[in-house]
């Protein structure tokens, strides 16, 4: 990811994370199955249009096409690498909401609303690229 967004998303998320714990503000059990299945779904949705969009003819128009912030790459590794970043945060968080289920760590789950903000952050751009891809605009 670009620094500039790097910079964006990491400073929101240590300032949710802040003021969630200053508030003591929790998220209960049963919102913490929803969000798993939420995240689940979401999860599955990244891959279906990754591999929806690596299978497309137009996907040689991403890799032609120079990105205009950072030089030394083309559109589609910035693509496949906001996909990563998803897909990986995606997975974290699951995961760290198992532990908390398992072990009982309720008092953790005030992290839960920044990670949320962390694993939908990448989308917008993922969006962006995908939808003048696939609607025939230029892209970026």
């Amino acid at each position: 990811m670009y620094k500039s967004d790097n910079i964006i998303l990491w400073s929101t998320f240590i300032i949710l994370n802040i003021f969630f714990y200053f508030y003591k503000l929790l998220v209960d059990v049963d919102t913490l199955s929803i969000v798993v299945s939420f995240l689940s779904i979401y999860f599955g949705f990244l891959i279906t249009s990754f591999s929806i969009m690596i299978s497309s003819d137009e996907v040689k128009k991403l890799y032609l096409k120079k990105d205009e912030e950072d030089n030394s790459l083309n559109l589609l590794e910035r693509l496949n690498n906001y996909y990563k970043f998803a897909i990986y945060a995606s997975l974290t968080t699951i995961i760290t909401i198992i532990i908390i289920l398992i072990f009982k760590l309720y008092n953790l789950t005030f992290i839960l609303p920044a990670c949320i903000y962390v694993i939908l952050y990448p989308v917008k751009t993922i969006f962006k690229i995908l939808f003048d891809l696939f609607t025939n605009k230029k892209v970026l």
